[in-house]
């Protein structure tokens, strides 16, 4: 199981002490009232949404399997329904990924709310809609960025509906400079080139990254910041290797990511490529780049370990 999925189950055990606190609570009975309705916003196409998918199906079939949660004096099972909100293919905008939410809350009639949108400019515009509907939301698969905390702490009591447990890019801010670190010290290396998706995520991450490099010593060679759904990183390759960097930082989550890889392979790029790399974090990666991506250096999300692919 992979740890995105892993992360999903955790995310019931997190719901079921809420509901604890609305009056309900986890039994070990069989589950025949009317389903709790789950509402599960996530990107279909990208590793993120796919995994955390398997995760929560995972998760609502032990959990009615053990008996579901009681109401009252009534066993009640969950019910996921799930929608794509496509937040992590190219070209959508925010407005159709809370078009998704809203159908939700306003057809489906869910309960609450869990899983994605994975985009933080996604998450932090649908607050506004849980605030707004006063529905419970979980946010357990992405929406890393550190504003999610930042708005929920301007107004506690209007975004009381809303609950984090996926994570803040803080925490692996840390990993990846300790990482760097140690590279510096123990090998030697200084030059570096950062390559980002462009999303409010990875571009706040990677400004962070490169001022706290900097100051431990490293010298940015060069930087490269691509669309999401980029299929050709050639150029940016090229320009890594023309720049004699000995490190190609990553901060990207889009599955593409493994073709960056591929090519980086092929082009026989002199850099090693380490970070936030959403694609090889994914159990298909080896197969997607074709096992060319032996030397890619991924911090882990969720056991605060660094993982060689």
């Amino acid at each position: 199981m992979s740890r995105k999925a892993f992360g999903t189950i955790v995310l019931f055990a997190v719901t079921a002490s809420l509901l604890f606190s609305f009056g309900l609570s986890p039994v070990w009975a069989q589950a025949k009232g009317k389903p709790i309705l789950v509402g599960a916003p996530i990107p279909r196409a990208s590793a993120y949404g796919q995994n955390g998918e398997r995760g929560m199906i995972l998760a609502t079939e032990e959990i009615n399997a053990a008996g579901g949660v009681k109401l009252g004096n009534e066993m009640r099972p969950f019910q996921l329904e799930i929608i794509d909100t496509r937040d992590e293919e190219p070209g959508v905008p925010t407005s159709e990924v809370l078009l998704a939410i809203e159908k939700l809350i306003l057809q489906k009639k869910v309960d609450m709310v869990a899983g994605g949108p994975c985009m933080s400019e996604c998450g932090m515009a649908a607050l506004d809609l849980y605030s707004k509907y006063k529905t419970l939301d979980i946010v357990s698969i992405g929406c890393y960025t550190p504003g999610w905390d930042q708005k929920v702490s301007t107004d506690l009591e209007k975004y009381k509906f809303s609950f984090r447990e996926s994570g803040s890019v803080k925490w692996y801010i840390k990993e990846a400079i300790d990482l760097l670190h140690k590279i510096k010290e123990g090998y030697g290396f200084n030059k570096i080139f950062i390559s980002i998706d462009d999303s409010a995520m990875c571009r706040g991450a990677a400004k962070i990254v490169e001022d706290l490099a900097v100051k431990d010593g490293w010298q940015i060679v060069g930087q490269d910041k691509h669309p999401i759904g980029t299929t050709d990183y050639s150029g940016a390759l090229n320009d890594c290797k023309k720049s004699g960097a000995q490190v190609l930082f990553m901060w990207a989550y889009s599955p593409e990511t493994s073709i960056l890889l591929k090519q980086w392979a092929d082009m026989e790029v002199p850099a090693l490529p380490i970070g936030f790399i959403g694609a090889a974090e994914d159990p298909g990666f080896w197969q997607a780049s074709n096992g060319k991506g032996a030397y890619t250096i991924v911090t882990s999300l969720k056991q605060g370990m660094f993982q060689a692919m």
